[in-house]
């Protein structure tokens, strides 16, 4: 996995990196990855590029950046929107570097009417951005706002140095008007704010450029990037096994008007292999689901602790008082359990009583809420967790002692103590009803067969390994048929043929 920088880490990485070697030396590796990645994406010699560099050190990447384009023979053009004598050292070198070398400076007088208002950018086939780096942290302003509504109305796709300009490095949030940017080139590793929240709509493609060797970096990451797929090995079955190897699975949900979600995450752990699959139904109980046979259904009042090895509940389980009863039973059990829907409401609704039953639990407990979940479990409001959903999501797997599943764009897997992970696969086609109630299925049926296998790390395997496939399913689903034909029925059979792929293949 790609480790996930922050902004003080990144920081940390560049004051041990200076020790090493001189600021500028590392200042000229970055304006040369930019410009190399730039001829990547440039069809020929003929193209034009403008690079535009604010007041900062990312203004002196994108001075470096245009002065190797120029060398190796583009038209390229520079604007710099700031005094140059009041650049940094580096910067201010970048910029005389770039003068010296026969380039030619635009200043904002030169796209700015008499009034200071943009006017115009110059035509280009590319355009750098270079205005802000990753310390940006308020809303741009002005003639910066200006600017970046200018290059993303430009008719010429953007090139980002480190992230885009408005885009918080941290968590993935526009601050104001941000770049939308046709690729990103960032420097170590990621950052967290590229592949959660906004990130993705806004930093196309992203390319990192190490700079130097990985054992040159000591700063050690605090997430990482799920960006490829999770090694599936404890999901191996052997040939001597029955369906009692893998355990038993109860699903406790479906009130009245929700039994869709406890059929749709009954039916993605049958799917996903656990031994044997119970569905209890918290109102009306099917005789039978003539799609999935196999699954055993019986009314919620039936249930037993002893009927199952692990628990998944809260799908359409409601918010009446038999759905508390049964999440205060729940609680104090020995089993592996898995919460979601409605059990992280009433979670929320009791918190001082329920935390400290959580916090006792020795087997692991996962919670897969989405924002607003998450805001209620934390007590503040949605907008708040959006706004930083890595902080979020440690937040809550330390109050309430669980793996957490902070489900939503670039989803957060976190442990209390462990790096956060952040999943680089799925896509919008799974922003529908019906695809929480399936990854819970899915994660279940995986801590069922985890822990058959006396998995040390069960209850994280399965929330990463589960998320994961899910996600991956979709991006099958979505590159077969389009976003709009992710079809929830189909991601835990399209999972498990994933996982069966990558099992094959390790025994070839």
């Amino acid at each position: 996995m790609t480790p996930l920088y922050t902004i003080n880490e990144t920081r940390a990485i560049e004051q041990h990196l200076f020790s090493t070697m001189p600021s500028f030396t590392l200042m000229q590796q970055a304006g040369a990855a930019v410009a190399d990645y730039a001829m990547h994406l440039l069809p020929d010699k003929t193209s034009s590029l403008l690079a535009i560099a604010g007041a900062g050190n990312n203004g002196g990447d994108a001075a470096i950046a245009a002065h190797l384009l120029r060398q190796a023979g583009y038209s390229v053009q520079l604007l710099l929107c700031a005094d140059s004598d009041t650049l940094p050292p580096d910067a201010k070198r970048a910029w005389q570097q770039w003068q010296q070398g026969g380039g030619t400076t635009l200043t904002l007088a030169n796209v700015c009417d008499s009034t200071g208002n943009l006017h115009a950018l110059p035509p280009a086939t590319l355009i750098i951005d270079g205005i802000f780096g990753i310390g940006l942290t308020r809303p741009p302003q002005g003639i910066w706002q200006q600017l970046i509504e200018a290059i993303n109305q430009h008719s010429a796709p953007a090139l980002a140095i480190d992230v885009p300009s408005g885009l918080s490095a941290d968590s993935g949030c526009r601050l104001g008007a941000t770049v939308s940017a046709a690729a990103t080139v960032t420097f170590f590793g990621g950052k967290p704010g590229l592949y959660t929240s906004d990130g993705g709509d806004v930093c196309g493609t992203v390319h990192i450029a190490p700079l130097v060797a990985p054992t040159e970096i000591t700063q050690q990451a605090s997430g990482y990037l799920m960006d490829c797929a999770p090694e599936l090995t404890p999901l191996v079955r052997y040939q001597n096994s029955h369906k009692g190897s893998y355990r038993t699975l109860a699903l406790l949900g479906g009130a009245s008007g929700m039994l869709g979600a406890l059929v749709l995450a009954a039916r993605a752990a049958a799917s996903m292999g656990s031994g044997k699959t119970l569905a209890y139904a918290a109102e009306y109980c099917p005789p039978v689901d003539w799609l999935r046979p196999d699954i055993m259904w019986r009314a919620l009042s039936d249930f037993h602790p002893d009927a199952a090895d692990c628990i998944a509940a809260g799908m359409g389980l409601g918010l009446s008082a038999t759905a508390t009863a049964t999440i205060e039973q729940l609680l104090p059990l020995p089993q592996p359990l898995l919460l979601d829907a409605d059990a992280l409401t009433l979670l929320a609704q009791q918190a001082q009583t329920y935390q400290p039953l959580l916090k006792k639990r020795q087997t692991g407990t996962i919670l897969t809420p989405h924002s607003a979940e998450a805001a209620r479990l934390c007590g503040q409001d949605t907008t708040t967790i959006n706004e930083n959903r890595i902080t979020a999501a440690r937040t809550l797997a330390q109050q309430w002692q669980a793996t957490i599943v902070l489900k939503g764009a670039g989803s957060i897997i976190c442990s209390p103590d462990t790096p956060f992970i952040i999943c680089h696969a799925g896509n919008p086609g799974l922003a529908r009803g019906g695809s929480g109630d399936v990854l819970s299925g899915i994660i279940a049926a995986l801590l069922c067969q985890t822990n058959a296998n006396q998995v040390s790390n069960a209850i994280e395997f399965a929330a990463v390994a589960g998320v994961w496939l899910h996600a991956a399913a979709a991006d099958v689903l979505a590159q077969k048929n389009g976003e709009l034909g992710v079809d929830v029925n189909q991601l835990a059979a399209t999972a498990a043929h994933l996982v069966g792929q990558q099992l094959a293949h390790s025994r070839e």
